[in-house]
């Protein structure tokens, strides 16, 4: 702070009495000004004014002793120390004012020792930064209420100088240490009115606030912590209001007058205003500075703020549906369904919703841009009459639609008037299902509620089902794709319109794509139990080792005896607990139910096909199931490579271990020593062939 200019002339001037005169009058009515009271001191010991400035402090001095204001004694101590007292006084001063200052703590001697302050007392500068760092930790002393990130609300519970490190209490955290160092970035201390410390030491207090007056434990919570979102807010609350407690105590709360929203959706954060007058002139800010999204977004929040705020702010809502309707059809239908939801009396009545959807050159794009699925079937409601042109329009909303309920209404309406039009969009979807991805399962997860799929071919449905796995346009589908899957019922259902002759592709395309062995394994048991028949080239040979083949009837004995005897038990005890329909533990247990038997299908199927590698009969002038082929470089590089040729049950890549069905070990079966194969882009020489060493 500078001086005051009389202030400057006088010390100028050396009018030293007219200088106390106004610092005895500063004294009594504004002793708080320590800016005034230590630049004043300091100019007059800069000129011959020294003994006048240790007289002026003294008084200073006398006022802040007599009325224990240790705080600012202090802070003039740091400031102008000097002109009154030598370093050796100066350094007792400071630390007598410490120990009044901070009368209850136990550790501020240990520390005052800890940080040297009694050490090198004439560096002045270096003694005020020991005095910082000591108050620093001094404000994190035992039985301070602090917060920290993540952890919620604690106490610290121990000071420890000599290692430098705090013990805080948490609820969920006890006893976790902090260091000196850290403590001031990841500790606040919380104030005695701050909300987080009410709930820690009077909890009670505030759950009956809680129940009696919800807004002013809101007000509480939002004076304490401003700008928190709903789930933030909810956080806060936890331990005083119940889960089940939360929504209608949260409705009763927000509907204040001084409560302000900002932002829209889960990132909406609330603050609280000093009166609601402020609180409406906060909002009329954020009105006026919104774009259209937002502006309709405050009003739908805020209209029932006061009438004169709705019509305020709903007449400048129509008077931009008359300038934007065309640019921003969709914002403008919002709007008009909001202003004629609100049933006000608008001063200047726009464009309808019909007038828009009537002349709208891409009806479908707008509707669809259009967020409230209520709304958009009321739009598309409306088009029949409005457009000769509407088939097409709901033909170009079913690539864009993914709501069912919307789906349903435009194929319903379509498959009743335009027949040929709604089977032409099937044929399309199920052919090139990347393009109406939503459409496509939508379509699938009807089959059992709809005409639509008809006698179309459902091996080629399967087929695009599963390769939409794989493709980027079904990436946000990712959810629904597994409910599809793991359900099982569309690919059952697709299953159960097989022709026999269709059986052998499918069989095909089963075990070609690459799918969870649970999921092979259910549906290829649903193939095989809609065609009980059915035989296909799996029923060839399946090699393999004698202890895997073990492993593998051990597998089965328990799936048979153990597993699936202990799911039934959990289905019945699941059944017991009532409507299956909500029963999640009588569902888990079907699914288990479903897995459990094709695994039991698939895998006593292979052991019938299973047949051991007789090693001791291995014929090793050649490539063969059961041998260990050492390579070496063609190009002559130096490098090496052995290979071990099993069966499909023992393959370990990494460790140098094929299938016989794998690419590589067919290009080396029948090969012999010094023949040379292409394995990937190298070529390599067979050095020798032996029987595998594992081999029993």
């Amino acid at each position: 702070m500078s001086l005051p200019k009389n202030t400057r002339k006088y010390i100028e001037a050396q009018n030293f009495d007219a200088v106390e005169d106004e610092w005895l009058t500063r004294l009594s009515t504004s002793p708080s000004d320590l800016d005034y009271f230590t630049s004043t001191a300091r100019a007059l010991a800069a000129t011959s004014g020294a003994e006048v400035a240790q007289q002026l402090l003294e008084l200073l001095d006398e006022q802040l002793s007599s009325q224990e204001n240790w705080e600012d004694r202090l802070s003039v101590l740091e400031a102008t120390g000097e002109i009154s007292y030598s370093a050796e006084v100066l350094n007792q001063e400071i630390l007598s004012t410490l120990e009044k200052l901070y009368p209850e703590s136990t550790v501020v001697q240990t520390l005052t020792e800890k940080m040297g302050l009694k050490r090198a007392v004439a560096d002045l500068p270096r003694t005020w930064q020991k005095v910082h760092r000591l108050r620093g930790v001094l404000a994190y002393d035992v039985g301070t209420i602090v917060a920290m990130e993540g952890k919620g609300v604690g106490r610290v519970g121990e000071v420890n100088v000599q290692l430098e490190k705090l013990k805080v209490d948490f609820e969920k955290h006890p006893g976790l240490t902090v260091g000196f160092g850290a403590a001031g970035k990841v500790l606040e201390p919380l104030a005695p009115d701050h909300f987080l410390r009410r709930k820690l030491e009077a909890p009670e207090v505030l759950v009956s606030l809680a129940k009696s007056d919800p807004s002013a434990l809101l007000r509480l919570v939002l004076t304490s912590q401003p700008k928190l979102t709903a789930s933030q807010v909810k956080e806060t609350m936890s331990g005083l209001i119940a889960d089940k407690s939360w929504a209608p105590w949260w409705a009763k709360a927000r509907n204040h007058p001084q409560l302000v929203a900002t932002g829209k959706g889960a990132r909406q954060q609330y603050s609280w205003a000093d009166s609601a007058a402020a609180a409406g002139e906060e909002i009329r800010v954020q009105f006026e500075r919104a774009d259209l999204e937002q502006k309709l977004e405050i009003f739908l929040r805020e209209a029932k703020r006061s009438p004169e705020i709705a019509i305020e702010y709903g007449n400048t809502l129509a008077q931009l549906v008359t300038e934007n309707s065309k640019k921003e059809s969709g914002k403008a239908i919002r709007i008009l369904a909001a202003l004629e939801r609100s049933n006000l009396a608008i001063d200047n009545q726009p464009r309808t919703i019909d007038d828009i959807l009537r002349t709208a050159t891409d009806p479908a794009a707008v509707i669809h841009s259009i967020g409230d699925r209520s709304l958009r079937l009321t739009c598309f409601g409306s088009l029949p009459a409005l457009r000769t042109d509407w088939p097409g329009i709901f033909g170009n909303a079913v690539g864009r639609e993914q709501d069912a309920p919307v789906l349903d209404f435009l194929f319903e309406t379509l498959w009743s008037s335009e027949r040929n039009l709604a089977e032409e969009l099937v044929d399309r979807i199920l052919s090139q299902p990347a393009k109406r991805p939503a459409a496509f399962l939508w379509l699938l997860e009807g089959l059992g509620r709809a005409p639509y799929f008809g006698k179309r071919n459902p091996g080629r449905a399967l087929g695009q089902l599963l390769r939409a796995k794989s493709l980027p346009a079904f990436s946000k589908y990712k959810v629904a794709m597994k409910r599809i899957l793991e359900d099982g019922a569309v690919t059952q259902g697709l299953i159960q319109r097989l022709e026999p002759d269709q059986a052998e592709s499918v069989h095909e395309l089963f075990e070609r794509t690459s799918l969870e062995e649970h999921l092979r394994d259910r549906l290829l048991t649903a193939l095989y139990l809609r065609f009980p028949d059915f035989k296909t080239s799996a029923s060839t040979s399946l090699y393999a080792t004698m202890t895997v083949i073990d492993e593998k009837k051990a597998e089965l004995r328990n799936l048979l005896e153990v597993e699936i005897p202990a799911n039934r038990a959990a289905i019945e005890e699941a059944r017991a607990l009532g409507d299956l329909r909500e029963n999640f533990e009588y569902k888990s247990a079907r699914q288990r139910h479903e897995y459990l038997s094709a695994r039991v299908h698939n895998l006593d199927g292979e052991l019938s096909r299973a047949q051991p590698i007789l090693f001791d009969q291995i014929d090793s002038t050649e490539v063969r199931i059961g041998v260990t082929v050492m390579l070496s470089s063609a190009d002559g590089d130096g490098s090496t490579r052995e290979i071990t040729i099993l069966g499909p049950w023992e393959s370990n890549p990494d460790q140098g271990i094929l299938s016989y069905e794998s690419e590589a070990a067919g290009n080396l079966l029948g090969k012999r020593k010094g023949d040379q194969v292409a394995l990937g882009r190298d070529n390599w020489r067979i050095d020798s062939i032996v029987p595998w060493r594992g081999g029993k």
